[in-house]
This record gives structure tokens, sequence and C-alpha cells, in this order.
């Protein structure tokens, strides 16, 4: 009897001893004993690299890896790489109206939030309640008579929930130039990265307007034609910019 409890006693012992952690708290046996005698189990080493894939089992029990999906970015992108023009946008300028810069849903390269073209000219409109992320750039080619006065103007995203009666500051700001050469010169406008509340049916649009002084009046230079378009504000692709580009992505 001593005997055979001895014998079960060794048996557990040479098990205890041929064992490696996998994972965490687990102890794996590298060999067993079957009727045929010892049988060498497979090796398994832990995990050390923090970059590892992670080890799935299925109901099967069998072991793989996994890639995990990656989140799908709610964004819109619209953009021009071609020159195009605002009509009218130099005598609308000077005399203090609103310049409205000619958006298409056509030119969106990614849109997955379901923005679609406004029922308003040259508008875009968003489709669902939230938080957005705006920002982007326009590139123009002005010139002037003056070239010492320099042109002054806002230029901004804006936002309309009454179906355009009313513009709401989005981003942007008052800039000015001074226009070097006579047949004009690029300027850059960028739009700053600004977050703002959204309600499905706003409208969105991008204005430019000439600044006035105290007394209302036009201020800076007024701008002139070029020989390129002699009444119409280019928005340019000069020295290989991009015209335009807007982003807006969903918080």
């Amino acid at each position: 009897m001593k005997d055979k409890i001895l014998i079960v006693y060794l048996f557990f012992f040479s098990l205890v001893g041929y064992t490696q952690n996998l994972g965490i708290g687990t102890e794996l046996p590298l060999e067993k004993l079957d009727v045929n005698g010892k049988v060498k189990m497979r090796e398994i080493s832990e995990f050390d690299n923090v970059g590892e894939r992670k080890l799935y089992i299925d109901d099967k029990g069998t072991v793989f890896t996994k890639t995990e999906e990656a989140i799908e970015t709610e964004v819109f992108i619209v953009r021009k790489s071609e020159a195009f023009y605002i009509p009218n946008g130099i005598a609308d300028y000077n005399t203090l109206k609103t310049v409205v810069l000619p958006i298409n849903i056509k030119d969106a390269t990614v849109n997955n939030l379901g923005i679609e073209q406004g029922n308003l000219p040259n508008t875009f409109r968003i489709k669902y309640d939230g938080y957005y992320l705006f920002s982007g750039f326009v590139s123009m080619f002005l010139a002037s008579d003056d070239n010492k006065t320099g042109v002054y103007f806002g230029m901004r995203i804006v936002s309309s929930s009454d179906n355009g009666n009313t513009w709401n500051f989005v981003s942007g700001g008052d800039h000015s130039a001074v226009l070097p050469h006579i047949d004009g010169s690029s300027v850059l406008i960028n739009f700053p990265s600004v977050v703002y509340s959204c309600k499905a049916g706003d409208l969105i649009s991008i204005h430019l307007n000439r600044t006035q002084n105290t007394e209302n009046k036009p201020f800076g230079a007024d701008l002139k034609g070029t020989s390129r378009n002699s009444k119409d504000i280019e928005i340019t692709n000069w020295d290989s910019s991009i015209p335009y580009t807007l982003f807006i992505t969903k918080k």
C-alpha cells in the first residue's frame, strides 16, 4: 500500500515539475504520461512584447489571431484642383455686397456625413445634429490699382439655422493684403480649426466681405480685374496651389 502511495506521489510531482506559464495565473504541463510512455507537449512561450497581437480561441478550441477593425472616421472633404471664378465678384466686393464662394457637393472627395447640397445656391446642408470640427483654406488671385494701401476684408465659414436669413460665424477672420503686382497677387486665407454645434438642416457657406470704416463706407483699396479675368474674383491654383479645401469632421 505504501508503495502505491509513493508511486502516485512521484507521478504527481513529475507533472508539476514540467510546467510553464501561459498567460496569467495558469499552468500548462509540457510532458504527460499515457499508455505509450512519456509524450512531449508543445512549448508555448509567454508574451513579452507589448506589440504582439492577442490570441483568441473559438468554441471549437481553435486558437487564432484577430485583426481589429478600424473605426471609420466621419468626415466630409470638398476641394477644387482647378481654378474657378466668383461671377461679378469684383463689383460686389467694391460695393460692400457679400461675395459667396461657389461650392458644390460634386467636388466632395469624401462624404460619410450625409452632407447634401443646400437649397440655397453655394451652400451645404448638415444632415445630423452634433458637434463638428471645421477647417480649410481658400487661395485667391487679386489685383488693385493701389499697391500700397492694400485691401481689407473678412473671409469666413458661416452657418445658418433659418434658411439663410441670418448667418453665424463659424471660422475665419479679418485680413489685409498688399498687392504688389499690378496684374495680381496670390493671397492665401486659412480657416482655423473650430468645433461648432450644428442642427440637422443647418446651411454652411463661405462668405467674403470688404471691410467697412466707422461710417460704413468701404475701407482699403478697390479690387480691379486682371488680364486673366476683368470682372470676376479668381479662386486660384496659381503657383501649383489648391484653390480651396473645406474639411468637416463630426466629433
